[in-house]
């Protein structure tokens, strides 16, 4: 017979076996009566696409090719990658799942001198060169029937926020392969350039790259009289010293149904020639007051910037950080942005009477008040900006959108120097659509994003929305708002954050000790300094008292018991965060299997049921 020791063993290691047994049941019984049911329990979302994104998606009308190319082994090893790996095949196949057979998705892990690597570089996928002399493919090209080809070369672990908008914005150019034209005038060198200064050529604004993605751009002679007729949206940057003649043409083409995004500033940093721009001939006309001979100065919103080395950052009343309600959030152009930095702004107002709708887009906080725009020459403090400064009593508005039967700048016809022939109009038939912005400068880079080498790769970091708000203005405006409804998402590696508050809290505890420890150094290290001393030079020695040794020896018992005290910090922090791992075990490795269980059993005996009511013999 058995003893009693060796029953409860049996007992213990049947229980085991059995709740095994049940566990293995109930998941096969989940597959098949949960399957096509997703429940996204994470805390922003990440698993459920956005509404743009289906969109898109559902917009696509011959099938597309996706070829997600992904060095499993080679990026084991690189966590941060690896991580970021999972979660771009997890949102393709969900797009692969909604677009069913409109989206043909391959994953390929392309091994060395194999097949799939020479089809990854023929596509265009570029190897990242790791440490131990293997490749790393992290790429998607895609391809639509009528052979064209879309490539997000790297995916950036520093863009896991843009995941779902890049691949989006991928399907959406392989649907609709014909880009809009976007038609640029500007005397700005957007493009890039060659510097006087330096004589060395000036590389293109990186906003002029992404704005190249997404639109087929073209350049408008800035002294012409006629905008192409093939342009769908003119992007005016600018407007410097535009002849009657270039001002007719913007003119005739907004009266004509035309849409018209301008960029306009008081004071251009960036500018070759005049500071100033605007369209004032035409604002005069349509109803609307710019004053390029003022900048808006900010304290609510003001950035801080370095003016001298191992000093504290000075706040630029000019330079403005727009967060927060300040950015119309109702609006398709700025819904879901965060801030847009701007740099020596100027305003708008409708004036009293005008007939059109004016809506801000972007605005000052209500303490903002005008600069004069001569002052930001040469400006080597801006604190001196807040000696003399008058806060305002409302916002100001940096950009918005305008709409209206607006009229034309020259109701006597066109200038003498146009000879195009066309016919005259004087008042838009229908609603015109505009956008106005007061600056330029917040297209350059140093107002949005900085630049990171990868593995010899150049990656753009965003740290403000500059360049969505200005691809979304030209999206709106084109009528096109899937791609603007995605909005960024949050990232999906999420700290532990009681973990984290753990650690602060041991590391204020920590810091707070490690000062007492370093005051008692300096105090015991003055104290020293004021010792007797013999001798000169080289035979300089330092004599202690008795009662000098005794501090002294005090202070190393003192430090020793610091030490330990500090020990006991570390402990106790491990303690806690052990505590909490175990707590999370228990809910992840029992209860949750558990609840889902039950769920399935209720599932089960519903569904039962309903079938019983069913074949019931009335």
């Amino acid at each position: 017979m058995f003893g009693a020791t060796q029953s409860k063993r049996l007992y213990t290691v049947g229980g085991l076996l059995l709740l095994g047994v049940l566990l293995l049941a109930v998941n096969a019984v989940a597959d098949r009566l949960l399957s096509g049911m997703r429940i996204d329990l994470t805390s922003n979302n990440l698993y459920t696409l956005a509404e743009g994104t289906k969109e898109v998606l559902a917009d696509i009308e011959e099938p597309l090719n996706l070829y997600y190319f992904y060095s499993e082994a080679a990026a084991s090893g690189i966590p941060q990658i690896n991580s970021h790996g999972r979660r771009v095949r997890e949102v393709l196949e969900e797009f692969n799942a909604i677009a069913g057979d409109k989206l043909r998705l391959q994953i390929i892990d392309p091994e060395p001198f194999s097949d799939a690597e020479d089809r990854a570089v023929e596509l265009g996928i570029e190897p990242l060169p790791l440490d131990n002399s293997n490749s790393l493919y992290f790429g998607l090209a895609g391809t639509n029937a009528v052979g064209e080809r879309q490539v997000i070369r790297y995916f950036q672990p520093n863009r896991a926020t843009l995941l779902e908008y890049d691949l989006s914005k991928l399907v959406y150019q392989l649907a609709h392969p014909k880009k809009p034209v976007v038609g640029l005038m500007t005397k700005l060198p957007l493009a890039g350039g060659y510097m006087p200064q330096t004589r060395q050529p000036m590389p293109p604004w990186f906003i002029h790259q992404r704005v190249s993605e997404l639109f087929d751009l073209q350049n408008v002679d800035t002294e012409g009289g006629k905008i192409p007729s093939d342009v769908d949206v003119l992007m005016v940057v600018h407007p410097s010293g535009l002849s009657d003649g270039a001002l007719y043409a913007v003119d005739q083409y907004v009266l004509n149904g035309g849409k018209l995004v301008a960029f306009l500033d008081p004071f251009a940093e960036t500018s070759p020639g005049d500071r100033s721009s605007s369209l004032d001939k035409l604002l005069a006309a349509w109803g609307i007051e710019y004053d390029t001979s003022q900048v808006v100065g900010d304290p609510g919103q003001a950035i801080a910037i370095a003016v001298e080395p191992n000093q504290p950052p000075v706040y630029h009343l000019a330079l403005i950080g727009v967060t927060g309600e300040n950015i119309n959030g109702d609006d398709v152009i700025t819904r879901g942005m965060s801030s847009v930095n701007l740099g020596f702004s100027g305003s708008f107002l409708a004036r009293d009477g005008a007939e059109l709708e004016f809506t801000p887009l972007l605005q000052s906080s209500p303490g903002a008040s005008p600069l004069a725009a001569d002052r930001m020459e040469n400006l080597r403090d801006p604190s001196i900006l807040q000696t003399d400064f008058t806060p305002g009593q409302q916002s100001l508005v940096l950009a918005a959108r305008v709409s209206g039967k607006l009229k034309s700048a020259f109701p006597d016809g066109a200038p003498e120097e146009v000879e195009d022939g066309a016919e005259h109009v004087s008042e838009a038939a229908q609603l015109a659509n505009l956008v106005l912005v007061g600056d330029t400068d917040f297209m350059t880079d140093r107002y949005w994003v900085q630049f990171q080498n990868l593995l010899g790769q150049r990656l753009p970091i965003p740290f403000a929305n500059n360049a969505d708000f200005v691809v979304n203005t030209l999206d709106n405006m084109l009528g096109s708002n899937a791609l603007i409804n995605i909005r960024s998402r949050a990232d999906y590696v999420r700290p532990f954050d009681k973990v984290l508050q753990l650690r602060r809290e041991a590391d204020a505890k920590f810091r707070i000790k490690e000062q007492e420890l370093q005051a008692k150094l300096r105090n015991t290290e003055s104290k020293l300094q004021e010792f007797q001393t013999v001798g000169e030079g080289e035979n300089r020695q330092l004599i202690l008292s008795a009662e000098q040794q005794q501090a002294l020896l005090n202070y190393q018992e003192e430090k020793l018991r610091i030490r330990k005290q500090l020990r006991d910090v570390r402990h106790q922090l491990d303690k806690d965060i052990e505590a909490l791992g175990t707590t999370l075990k228990f809910v992840n490795i029992l209860l949750i299997p558990l609840l889902l269980s039950l769920l399935v059993v209720v599932i089960a005996v519903t569904r039962s049921s309903a079938r019983n009511g069913t074949h019931a013999t009335p």
